[in-house]
């Protein structure tokens, strides 16, 4: 007997657009190529009956307590083609200039926010649309030599029954940001060149918010978000050691330039290092730190906490 073929990852891509309202599904428009490891998937939780009465020894009946849905989505990142969910990501947006225009996505109102995401599995035929995806967690990483990947965590409220699959429309640019691409880090009066990061933006959205009358979660609430930057350097000074011991407080501004308008800025805005020492243990190399700073609200208004500025040449902020 023959078997057929498994579909394969090939071809894996993401399709988002901003909901109107929450749980309620719109037409996909920025789609995004995915990297290995992405996944959405749906829970149902169902629980057994408790009833005594029955004649046998495993309990008859069950029931559905609830759904939940989460995933994680990795891509490689692009100077042009990320707005969406960086707004979703960050909460708010502001757009200047007229080409370059430069698009500042910094800590907003995320709870307001959802997507709808159409989830092609590569080969196969039909696709999974989910339902009021918020964004939990998103990390930023990168090392020398590497393209930066971006890593979104999400949560929903639901997703629909798999249909065929929609037809991709990729957006123009895709020009990836690479880590030969990046300046020096700025801080305190101080600079210095990475050798590796990673940075962590944390909405901690309290879900699933569970009412009565309903199965699936209403939309997430949120509280503080948390930003950290860890980052590698090589040990040429103790600059960053008396840093940390004293406590010093900093706007933190670091870019990466690609080619023509392409630019993204990251600044921290108040930032300060915590954690362990930067040190590390003796070895015949060259010695590194690991620093972890934190952002925090300086009280500069709009911009506090954390903003990442992309200027390019899309007149919107959100365009794929």
């Amino acid at each position: 007997n023959t078997m057929s073929l498994p579909y394969v990852g090939r071809g894996g891509i993401i399709g988002l657009a901003a909901e109107s309202t929450y749980g309620t599904a719109v037409a996909r428009t920025n789609w995004l190529p995915l990297l290995p490891g992405s996944f959405i998937s749906k829970t149902m939780n169902r629980q057994p009956r408790e009833s005594l009465y029955t004649g046998a020894r495993a309990p008859q009946g069950f029931f559905l307590e609830g759904s939940t849905v989460r995933g994680t989505l990795n891509f490689e990142a692009t100077y042009e083609n990320f707005g969406l969910v960086l707004k979703h990501v960050l909460g708010a947006l502001n757009t200047s200039g007229t080409g370059p225009y430069d698009h500042a996505y910094s800590l907003g109102a995320v709870a307001p926010l959802s997507l709808t995401g159409e989830l092609i599995r590569g080969s196969a035929p039909n696709s999974e649309i989910y339902e009021g995806l918020q964004v939990s967690r998103a990390t930023i990483s990168g090392r020398a030599g590497r393209i930066v990947q971006l890593r979104v965590d999400v949560v929903g409220e639901t997703s629909q029954t798999p249909a065929s699959a929609g037809t991709p429309s990729i957006g123009s640019g895709h020009s990836p940001i690479h880590g030969t691409q990046a300046g020096t880090i700025s801080f305190d009066s101080d600079t210095f060149e990475p050798i590796d990061f990673e940075l962590t933006i944390s909405n901690n959205l309290v879900y699933p918010r569970r009412v009565m009358g309903s199965d699936v979660s209403k939309q997430a609430a949120a509280r503080f978000s948390n930003v950290t930057l860890k980052v590698t350097r090589e040990y040429d000074s103790e600059t960053q050691y008396t840093e940390f011991v004293t406590g010093a407080t900093s706007q933190l501004l670091w870019s990466f330039t690609g080619s023509g308008n392409n630019v993204m800025r990251l600044t921290l805005h108040g930032a300060y290092a915590t954690g362990e020492s930067p040190r590390r243990l003796a070895n015949d190399g060259p010695l590194t730190q690991q620093i972890t700073y934190v952002s925090d609200n300086d009280g500069s208004g709009t911009y506090n906490g954390c903003t990442i500025r992309m200027s390019n040449d899309n007149a919107s902020g959100v365009a794929n």
